[in-house]
C-alpha cells in the first residue's frame, strides 16, 4: 500500500512540473508574439469613446469621436471641398465669427488685390476644393482663400521630431509633432482622410475651414509637419505657395523622398520655415531649412534623430540652438531616451522649467507611426499633450483611448497667476535686444522686462497681472523733475523676454531729459500683486532717433521660473 501511495505521488509531482514548464513556455512564446512593448505598456483607459453617429451627403462622411470631428470626402477636389462644407457648415461659421477680427487686421496690412495673388500662387486643385467648400459652407471663398496663408501673416511655433526607433534587428520611423498656434483655433481641430480623383488617399490634421494642413500622412507612409522659423513676411508681398499648402501638395503626389525633392525643387517660402518629412518605408527622413530662397537641407547623418522647432537645423543658419524647446528635445537624443511611442509622447508631454515642448499654445500633439498606419494623437486649447491620447487605426478605420488625460496637470494650470514680479531691465522703444524691430510712434514709450514666467499659463498672464497690480510708475533723475507712465495693452512674449509696454504722461514727457539715467518706482497697491524693482534697473530716453537702454543687472538672470504653488 505504501508503494502504490508513494507511486502515484511520483506520477502527480510529474504532472504538475510538465504542467509549470508548459505554461512559462506558452507564455516564453506568447511574449514573443505580442505587439512591442510600445503598444502595451499603457493600462486599459476607463474612458468611453463616444462616437456620434455618422453623417452623409454624397461621398463624404462625418463622425465625432470624442468632440472630434473625423471626416471622409472623395471625388474631384471640388466634390470633396463641397461635401467638406457640408457635413462642417457649423463649425465653418463658428471659426469665421472666431477669426474675423484678425481677418479685417489682416486685410489692412495686405495689398488690395491679395485675394488675386493668393489665388495664381495656390495650386489649381486646392483652389478648386477652396470653391467646393465655399459653396457647401456658404463662407466667402475669398476669406477661405486668405485663411490657407494664415501661417504667413501670423506667427507661431511648433516641434517636429523623427525618431528610428530599434526592434529586435530593425528599425522602424515614426514622427512626432506638437502643434503650437494660438488665436482661438485650438477649439477647431479636424480629422480628414481625402480620397481624391487623380492623387494620392491622404490623412490630414488641421483646423476646419483650412484646406490645408498642421501635419499629415499618406498612404505611401510619407508622413509631414511645418515649423515657423525666424524671418518675418517681406514688404508684406506674398509670392509663393503658402507652406501649409505645399505640405498638402506633398501628400497627394509623393511616394518617395526623391519625389518629395522633385516637387521642393525651386520652392522657397516667403517667411523663414522647416518641413519635416518622413518615409516610413524608406525608414529615412529630411528636414528642409527654407531661409526665403537659400534653402539647406538636413538628413540623419547616422544618427536615429532629426528634429526641429523654431529655429533653423542647419548649423550655417543656426549655431547656436538655444531655444528653450530644441535644448529640452536634444536632452532626451543625447541620452538615446526615445525608442517607443509612449516615450516619444513623454517628449512631447514635457513642459520645461520655464517653456516647454507642451505648452499654453499646443493645441495638437500627434506621433504618426506610418509603417503601422497609427496615429496617436491629443487636441486641446492649451498644454495638448496632457489631454487624453486617441489611437487611430487607420487601415482598420478604428479609433481608441491610447493614454488618460493628465487631470491634475491641467487644473494646475488653470490655478497659476502671477504675484511678486520683479522688473529686470528697462529700454527705450525699439531699443529692445534680439528683436528687430523698428520704435513705434508715441506708443509705447519703453518696456520694461521681467524675471517671471508661469510655464502653466501663456500671455493672459502678463494680462491678469496687470489688472491686478499698480497700473502706474514713476521715473526719478536727480535734479529733474519726476516723469509718470502708464502701463498699456501691449506686452513683448518672445521666448527670452517677457515684460510690458509703458506710456509717459503727455505733458511729461517733454520734461523728460535725453541720455539722462532715470531710475523707476512704483507704489505698489496691492499686497499679492506687487512689482519689485531690482537694484540697477534704470531708463535713458536716447536723444533724436538714438537707441539707448541700460543692460540687465549682473546679479540678474534673465530666465527664472516662479512656481504657482
Amino acid at each position: 500500500m505504501k508503494n502504490v501511495f508513494i507511486f502515484l505521488l511520483y506520477i502527480f509531482l510529474i504532472f504538475t512540473w510538465m504542467i509549470i514548464n508548459t505554461t512559462a513556455a506558452q507564455d516564453i512564446n506568447s511574449s514573443m508574439l505580442k505587439e512591442p512593448a510600445i503598444l502595451n505598456s499603457k493600462k486599459k483607459s476607463n474612458v468611453r469613446i463616444e462616437t456620434s453617429e455618422i453623417k452623409k451627403i454624397d461621398k463624404g462622411e462625418l463622425r465625432i469621436i470624442q468632440g472630434i470631428p473625423f471626416l471622409k470626402v472623395s471625388g474631384s477636389y471640388y466634390e470633396m471641398g463641397e461635401q467638406y462644407g457640408n457635413l462642417l457648415k457649423d463649425k465653418f461659421k463658428e471659426i469665421y465669427k472666431e477669426l474675423l477680427p484678425y481677418k479685417n487686421l489682416w486685410q489692412s496690412k495686405l495689398p488690395e488685390d491679395i485675394h488675386i495673388r493668393l489665388e495664381n500662387l495656390t495650386h489649381k486643385d486646392l483652389i478648386q476644393q477652396l470653391k467646393g467648400m465655399a459653396v457647401g459652407s456658404g463662407i466667402p471663398f475669398n476669406d477661405l482663400l486668405l485663411g490657407t496663408y494664415l501661417g504667413i501673416i501670423e506667427r507661431g511655433g511648433c516641434s517636429s521630431i523623427l525618431i528610428k526607433i530599434r526592434e529586435n534587428d530593425s528599425q522602424r520611423l515614426i514622427h512626432g509633432r506638437n502643434y503650437d498656434y494660438g488665436k482661438g483655433t485650438g477649439k477647431f481641430p479636424v480629422v480628414i482622410e481625402y480620397n481624391p480623383h487623380n492623387g494620392l488617399r491622404h490623412l490630414i490634421i488641421g483646423t476646419v475651414a483650412s484646406a490645408g494642413l498642421a501635419e499629415g500622412m499618406n498612404e505611401k507612409g510619407i508622413t509631414v509637419s511645418g515649423n515657423l522659423a525666424p524671418g518675418d513676411l517681406k514688404n508684406n508681398l506674398i509670392q509663393n505657395t503658402s507652406p501649409d499648402m505645399k505640405l498638402r501638395e506633398i501628400l497627394i503626389s509623393t511616394s518617395s523622398l526623391e519625389d518629395v525633392e522633385v516637387l521642393m525643387e525651386r520652392y522657397t517660402s516667403d517667411v523663414g520655415y522647416s518641413f519635416t518629412i518622413g518615409s516610413a518605408f524608406e525608414r529615412e527622413g529630411i528636414i528642409y531649412d527654407l531661409n526665403y530662397d537659400n534653402v539647406k537641407k538636413n538628413y540623419f547623418n547616422g544618427q536615429n534623430f532629426l528634429f526641429a522647432t523654431n529655429g533653423f537645423v542647419s548649423k550655417e543658419l543656426n549655431p547656436l540652438k538655444d531655444d528653450l524647446r530644441y535644448k529640452i528635445i536634444e536632452s532626451y537624443m543625447i541620452r538615446d531616451q526615445v525608442n517607443s511611442i509612449d516615450a516619444m509622447i513623454k517628449v512631447l508631454s514635457d513642459p520645461g522649467k520655464t517653456f516647454g515642448v507642451n505648452n499654453p499654445s499646443t493645441i495638437h500633439s500627434v506621433v504618426f507611426d506610418a509603417q503601422r498606419k497609427n496615429i496617436y494623437m491629443a487636441f486641446s486649447t492649451k498644454f495638448a499633450a496632457w489631454s487624453y491620447w486617441l489611437k487611430f487605426d487607420w487601415g482598420n478605420d478604428s479609433v481608441s483611448v491610447y493614454k488618460d488625460a493628465e487631470e491634475d496637470k491641467i487644473l494646475k494650470t488653470d490655478n497659476a497667476q502671477l504675484t511678486d514680479v520683479h522688473i529686470i531691465a528697462a529700454y527705450w522703444d525699439g531699443a529692445l535686444p534680439n528683436r528687430k524691430a523698428e520704435p513705434k510712434p508715441d506708443v509705447p514709450h519703453f518696456w520694461i522686462l521681467i524675471n517671471e514666467w508661469l510655464k502653466e499659463k501663456d500671455v493672459s498672464q502678463l494680462y491678469e497681472f496687470s489688472t491686478r497690480a499698480a497700473r502706474e510708475l514713476t521715473l526719478k533723475a536727480q535734479g529733474h523733475p519726476d516723469i509718470k507712465a502708464v502701463i498699456t495693452k501691449g506686452t513683448i512674449t518672445m521666448e527670452n523676454l517677457r515684460g510690458f509696454m509703458f506710456k509717459i504722461n503727455d505733458e511729461d514727457f517733454p520734461k523728460m531729459v535725453p541720455d539722462i539715467s532715470y531710475t523707476i518706482h512704483i507704489e505698489n497697491v496691492s499686497a499679492i500683486y506687487k512689482w519689485i524693482v531690482e537694484d540697477g534697473v534704470s531708463l535713458v530716453r536716447p536723444r533724436r532717433k538714438q537707441l539707448l537702454g541700460l543692460n540687465f543687472p549682473k546679479s540678474t538672470k534673465l530666465f527664472h521660473y516662479v512656481s504657482s504653488e
